[in-house]
């Protein structure tokens, strides 16, 4: 019996992506790379036809929402910086260094310095005299940041937790994944 798939890529890839939250991110519910970040991972194409790739799944959903493949040496990035979230829903332009990209609903193309100067404007590189940058003041202790992972242990929602400690979403999933505050 020939071996055939059922539904096309894109068919499949939308069976695993979440509704809205209240952050405006759609995740993804499929299989997540720990080791890599905490991306979300889809295989597409066929092992019979040796076209098979495991593929990030924010990338694939740029690629759809774009109609084409990325362009070469470019990234899909995101927004809000869930690297779950493959929300392409709606239109706009997301601003880098005074350029203006296009971007669908939290993704956008860009290269690998634009991620660079999105993640330094938004303040998420190393600090530190040790990094060779400033020192600057959190938001949260340390004691803060115990709290919040055994509260998520026990059950409470990034979002949940976002709201009581008046944070964003991606700074709660961070803590608990482990990404930010690795040091505790």
């Amino acid at each position: 019996m020939p071996a055939h798939k059922l539904t096309t890529d894109s068919e499949r890839f939308y069976t695993k992506v979440g509704s809205v939250n209240s952050n405006g991110c759609r995740l993804w519910l499929g299989s997540i790379a720990i080791d890599r970040g905490g991306y979300g991972m889809i295989g597409t194409g066929s092992r019979a036809e040796g076209t098979f790739q495991n593929r990030r799944a924010n990338r694939f959903a740029l690629e759809l929402a774009l109609g084409r493949p990325l362009r070469s040496g470019m990234f899909a990035l995101h927004t809000c910086d869930i690297t779950a979230c493959v929300c392409t829903d709606g239109d706009g332009t997301y601003e880098i260094n005074g350029i203006f990209r296009s971007r669908r609903g939290h993704l956008w193309e860009g290269t690998c310095e634009d991620n660079v100067a999105d993640r330094t404007n938004k303040y998420r590189s190393a600090t530190g005299d040790k990094n060779g940058g400033q020192k600057r003041l959190s938001k949260l202790s340390s004691d803060q940041v115990f709290l919040i992972r055994s509260k998520h242990a026990a059950g409470k929602s990034y979002q949940e937790l976002a709201d009581e400690f008046g944070v964003c979403y991606g700074t709660i999933y961070y803590i608990v994944l482990r990404k930010s505050w690795r040091h505790i």
